[in-house]
This record gives structure tokens, sequence and C-alpha cells, in this order.
């Protein structure tokens, strides 16, 4: 998580610069993939991540936590719907897109803060070998 995590900020940050220095489309364009592998290794692994924290066992606990995660997943969404064009109209592109740079800065800044206090489980093997048997 928090390799992908510095990938997608790199990414997020080099299309802010691109607005604001007006990169080419070619900078564009690199900005988008790093973007994208950031994203791809993240979203997979944080829910589970999340979860990873709950006690064994503890059903209540586990669903309770995936409604509140999905609901402040999209909660976050609507509201950058509203915000990130507010913000372009008003300031630029520069400003949306840093903006959006600036809140994964600040949550990846607590997600290594609280790094000491999170359960970490080592992996337990490959899915894909188990379907294959």
């Amino acid at each position: 998580i928090l390799v992908f995590s510095l990938i997608y900020i790199f990414g997020s940050f080099s299309l802010s610069l691109s607005a604001a220095c007006g990169g080419g489309n070619s900078y564009v364009l690199a900005a988008l993939v790093l973007i994208s592998i950031g994203t791809g290794g993240i979203k997979p692994c944080v829910s589970a991540f999340g979860a990873d924290q709950l006690e064994d066992g503890d059903e209540q606990s586990r669903a309770r936590y995936f409604s509140n995660f999905y609901l402040a997943i999209n909660a976050g969404s609507t509201l950058s719907f509203v915000v990130t064009p507010l913000l372009r109209v008003w300031f630029g592109f520069p400003a949306a897109f840093g903006a959006a740079t600036l809140v994964l800065a600040v949550a990846f800044g607590i997600f290594v803060c609280g790094r000491s206090g999170y359960k970490q489980r080592p992996p337990t093997g490959s899915l894909y070998i188990a379907l294959a048997r």
C-alpha cells in the first residue's frame, strides 16, 4: 500500500504540475499512467487491510466496518464531483488537481503515522494457485 500510494501521489502531483506548466499530452498521459498504477495497487488492498485490523470471528464489526468503509468512499466520491469542478471554475485546473493531490498526501501521512499500530498479516499464498487446484 505504501509504495503504490507514493506512485499515486506522484502521478497526481505530476498531473497538477502539467496543468500549471502547460505540459504536453505525453506528460499528461504519463501522469495518468502513474495514477492508474497507483490506484490499481491500492484499491484491492485497502478494504482488506482495514478488515485485517478487526478480530477474527467478529462478523458484526466486520459488517459495520465494510458498511462504513463504502459509505466513506461513496461520500468522498460524491463530494469530489461537486468540489473539483467548482475549484476548476474558480481557480483553474491546477487548483482542482492540486486539491486532490493535497488530500492524497494528507491521507498518506495519516496512514504512515498510524503504521506502528496496524496488524500486518503475512500473505498466505496465491488465490490463483488455489483456484487452479
